[in-house]
């Protein structure tokens, strides 16, 4: 049996409910070049359009479920990356994947929890810290 658990400190959510936005990203030529800093999409609410930067956490966290679905959107496959290396190392120094006790400090989405579930980890804990999430 799985232990999964986050403790959100600021509110509690359920799962992704309906939301009241759309997400547009621009052509890939338009932003080829820029640095990370500059990467943008548009965020189109309440009949509005604006243009939010990627890396603007404040502003997305602004926005329930926005980064969820903006990962989503994005196809970020960052979550699985992370646990298959720290997997990979785990077990490379001689350990059992379902031994790993992990605390994901920052667990926002949940997608690194359930995907280290979803790996054979037995015991996780998820905190989420911060007012934006």
């Amino acid at each position: 049996m799985n232990n999964f658990f986050v403790i959100n400190l600021w509110k509690q959510e359920t799962d992704m409910q309906k939301v009241d936005f759309e997400i547009e990203l621009p052509e890939i030529e338009s932003v080829r070049n820029l640095s990370i800093h500059e990467e943008y999409f548009w965020l189109k609410q309440n009949g509005t359009q604006r243009k939010l930067r990627l890396h603007d956490y404040v502003e997305i966290y602004q926005v329930p479920y926005l980064y969820e679905h903006l990962m989503e959107k994005l196809e970020s496959k960052s979550h699985t990356v992370v646990t298959s290396l720290l997997v990979e190392q785990f077990t490379q120094a001689g350990g059992k994947v379902e031994d790993m006790v992990v605390l994901d400090i920052g667990a926002g989405t949940g997608w690194v929890g359930k995907t280290l579930a979803d790996l054979g980890v037995k015991s996780i804990v998820g905190i989420v810290c911060n007012v934006f999430s």
